[in-house]
């Protein structure tokens, strides 16, 4: 199954898959309500003892003490792998967190579900910018993702998205896309948790801001081709004693991304600027290259809010957009 959808709900549109409850007409929604109203998202999650099977027999296993599973006691299914003193956070907590960090009566739900057999879970919620960053002349409605992954041992993220999250596809092109997304550590204090959270969001919102006036500009910026082949050298520099296949590698790189940037559909409108080059380069990246975050950085101590820092995927938009800006 392409949507690996366990369980959904949604207010507007159907999805394409056509699955999930529709709550289309009943009014104001919480997280905590369609938690509720869903099996398994409302089941509670265990810790279960691991053990390792011996695969030539099967009769023969000893307890790994030092790890623990992640089971859902609805109908007993194993969501992930987590270590010892790890601290239960269950999808009810979840859901109250996400109400609490929205405000019940200034976020609308739009989506919500379990994936992959209930190992993700996820709020999809439009907040205004009003209620984030107390702007009261900006009042657009902007979507956020909330998401608890037990693949990761149940850690909550949450990302700014122009996507609307229905499936696990386009939960992954969500947390894809531009904006950094937030790491909330679920062990903290509550009201502690929610705070960092909303301070996250207003992060968020100000990098929104920063990024619109940029690309503002770079669309109003001409840039030819030879511009284009010129700014791959700059972002993928490559040393005059550099083997012939690492010239042949770049060469390839470069034929790849004009090849891109020629052709690619949603670049027809903005193809000849440099924000049309700027977003070769990303979609070049989000589906050719992507690579994941190794590694964590403090957004704030008190709070301990962890911010995502970025792979090296990310790292090659912020080098062609420095060269696009400094230019």
């Amino acid at each position: 199954m392409g949507h690996e959808v366990e369980s959904m709900f949604y207010t507007r549109e159907v999805p394409w898959h056509g699955l999930g409850e529709d709550y289309r007409e009943r009014g104001l929604l919480t997280a905590i309500d369609a938690v509720n109203a869903t099996p398994e998202l409302a089941s509670p999650v265990e810790h279960w003892p691991f053990y390792a099977v011996d695969p030539s027999d099967m009769d023969h296993y000893v307890h790994v003490v030092d790890k623990w599973e992640v089971v859902r006691k609805l109908d007993g299914k194993p969501l992930g792998e987590v270590g010892n003193g790890h601290e239960l956070f269950q999808t009810e907590d979840l859901a109250r967190f996400v109400d609490d960090v929205c405000g019940t009566d200034a976020a609308k739900f739009e989506t919500g579900g379990s994936l992959r057999g209930g190992q993700v879970v996820w709020f999809l919620a439009q907040l205004t910018d009003e209620m984030l960053v107390g702007n009261d002349k900006d009042e657009k409605l902007r979507s956020y993702v909330f998401i608890q992954d037990w693949r990761q041992g149940g850690a909550l993220s949450i990302k700014r998205t122009n996507i609307r999250v229905v499936c696990m596809n386009t939960l992954d092109a969500a947390r894809r896309g531009f904006g950094e997304e937030f790491n909330i550590r679920h062990t903290v204090h509550a009201d502690e948790r929610v705070e960092a959270a909303q301070r996250a969001l207003k992060i968020s919102v100000e990098q929104g801001s920063e990024f619109k006036k940029v690309a503002d500009t770079l669309i109003t910026r001409k840039f030819t081709e030879k511009d284009f082949v010129d700014l791959v050298g700059k972002v993928f520099p490559i040393g005059t004693d550099a083997s012939k296949v690492k010239v042949a590698r770049a060469e390839e790189r470069t034929e790849e991304l004009v090849t891109l940037l020629k052709t690619a559909p949603d670049l027809a409108n903005i193809r000849g600027t440099k924000w049309g080059a700027y977003n070769a380069f990303a979609e070049w990246v989000d589906h050719k290259h992507t690579v994941k975050s190794e590694s964590e950085a403090k957004l704030e101590n008190r709070f301990r809010a962890i911010m995502s820092p970025k792979g090296s995927g990310a790292r090659i938009k912020d080098k062609a957009l420095a060269v696009l800006t400094a230019e």
